[in-house]
C-alpha cells in the first residue's frame, strides 16, 4: 500500500511538472519579441509582425503598444523582415565553405519564419530556400524533413516544391520509404501547381522501376485528371501496370479497357501489348501470349525500357506453348543482355 501510494504521489508529481514545462512554453512563445518588418525596400521606419489573420497582417510601429494595424495581402507590395545578425554570419560561413555550420546556425533563425511564408512578397521565401538548400547539401535529412513538413507547397513561386522531390529521392535511397512516401503525399496536385508535374511524373517512373508500384501508382492516379489525350492513355496504361505487378489483375484489365489499342508509331503501343500478353497468360491462352508479345518486341526499340521484361514475358510463354529450346535461348540471351534486371530471373520461370 505504502509503494502505491508513492507511486501515486510521483505520477501526480509527474503530471504536475509537465504542465509547468507546458506553461513555461506557453509563456515562452507569448513573451517572444514580435518580428520586424519593413513594408517595402525603401520603408525608412520598422514595424512589428504580430501575426496573419485570414489573408492580412497584423502590423504596429516598433515601440508602440497601440495604433495595430491591419493590411490585406492585396495592399502589401513587399514584406520584409529583418534579418537578424546571425543570417549574414550563416551566410558568410556558407560562403566560406562552412555550410554545416552555417545551417546550424539559421535554424533559429529560420523558424520564427516558417509561419509567414504563405505571404505574398516576402524575403521569407529566400531565407528558407537557403537553409533548405543547406540541408539538402550537408545531408541534414532529419531536419531537412523536420522543415519539409511544415512549407507550403501550393504555390510554383516558392521553389520548395523540387527541393521536397529531391529530400523524397534522397530519403528512399537511404532507406527511408515511408518518410519519403509521406512526405510526397502533402504535394498538392492542382492547377496551381501544374508546372511541376512533369516532375511528380519522373518521380513517379523512378518509383515504378525501382519496384514501388504501390507509391507510383498513387502519384500516377493523383496526375490522370489532368491528362488529355496521349499523356491520359500513358497514364492509365501505367497506373493498370502497377496494378497487375502488384496482384490485381482484374483491376489491371479493368483499366487496359478503358484505352484503345494505340497507334502502331505510338510510345505506349509496347507497354499496352505488354499487358495483354500478360493476361493472356494469365487466362492460359498462350498462343495468344505469343501473338501480342511478337508484335511488341517488333515495335519496341532496344532501348524501350520495357525491352527486358518483353523478352521475359516471351521466355514465358514460349515455355507455356511447349516450345522450351526457344524460351531457354531468350533466357540465355538475357543472361548476357541485362544481367542485372529484375526480369532476367522471371525468364526462367514457368507461368503461375
Amino acid at each position: 500500500m505504502m509503494l502505491k501510494q508513492t507511486m501515486n504521489r510521483r505520477g501526480r508529481l509527474g503530471v504536475a511538472l509537465a504542465w509547468m514545462v507546458a506553461l513555461a512554453v506557453v509563456v515562452m512563445d507569448a513573451s517572444a519579441e514580435p518580428l520586424r518588418v519593413r513594408l517595402g525596400a525603401a520603408a525608412r521606419g520598422e514595424m512589428e509582425l504580430l501575426g496573419v489573420e485570414a489573408g492580412s497582417v497584423r502590423l504596429r510601429p516598433v515601440g508602440s503598444s497601440t495604433g495595430e494595424i491591419v493590411m490585406p495581402f492585396a495592399d502589401l507590395r513587399e514584406l520584409l523582415f529583418v534579418l537578424p545578425e546571425p543570417y549574414q554570419r550563416a551566410q558568410q560561413l556558407a560562403f566560406n565553405g562552412r555550410p554545416g555550420e552555417a545551417a546550424i546556425m539559421l535554424k533559429p533563425v529560420v523558424a520564427p519564419l516558417v509561419p509567414y511564408l504563405s505571404v505574398p512578397d516576402t524575403n521569407a521565401v529566400a531565407a528558407v530556400n537557403f537553409y533548405f538548400d543547406l540541408l539538402l547539401g550537408q545531408q541534414m535529412w532529419d531536419e531537412a524533413l523536420a522543415l519539409a513538413k511544415q512549407l507550403p507547397l501550393d504555390s510554383p513561386k516558392t521553389g520548395f516544391l523540387p527541393k521536397v522531390v529531391s529530400l523524397a529521392r534522397a530519403l528512399r535511397a537511404t532507406g527511408r520509404p515511408i518518410d519519403a512516401t509521406t512526405l510526397v503525399g502533402r504535394i498538392p496536385f492542382t492547377e496551381t501547381t501544374s508546372g511541376w508535374f512533369p516532375l511528380m511524373a519522373d518521380f513517379a517512373d523512378e518509383l515504378r522501376r525501382n519496384g514501388s508500384y504501390v507509391e507510383a501508382r498513387t502519384i500516377y492516379e493523383r496526375l490522370r485528371p489532368f491528362d488529355t489525350g496521349e499523356a491520359q492513355v500513358r497514364r492509365t496504361l501505367l497506373i493498370a501496370y502497377a496494378d497487375y505487378q502488384t496482384g490485381g489483375r482484374s483491376s489491371a484489365a479493368a483499366f487496359l479497357e478503358m484505352v484503345p489499342e494505340p497507334a502502331a508509331d505510338s510510345d505506349e503501343l509496347p507497354l499496352y501489348l505488354l499487358l495483354q500478353s500478360r493476361l493472356a497468360l494469365d487466362a492460359g491462352d498462350a498462343t495468344r501470349a505469343l501473338d501480342q508479345i511478337g508484335r511488341a518486341m517488333v515495335l519496341a526499340g532496344g532501348a524501350s525500357e520495357w525491352r527486358a521484361e518483353l523478352q521475359a514475358v516471351a521466355a514465358m510463354a514460349y515455355r507455356a506453348a511447349g516450345q522450351f529450346e526457344i524460351a531457354e535461348t531468350i533466357e540465355a540471351d538475357m543472361r548476357q543482355i541485362f544481367p542485372d534486371s529484375r526480369w532476367t530471373p522471371a525468364a526462367a520461370q514457368p507461368v503461375s
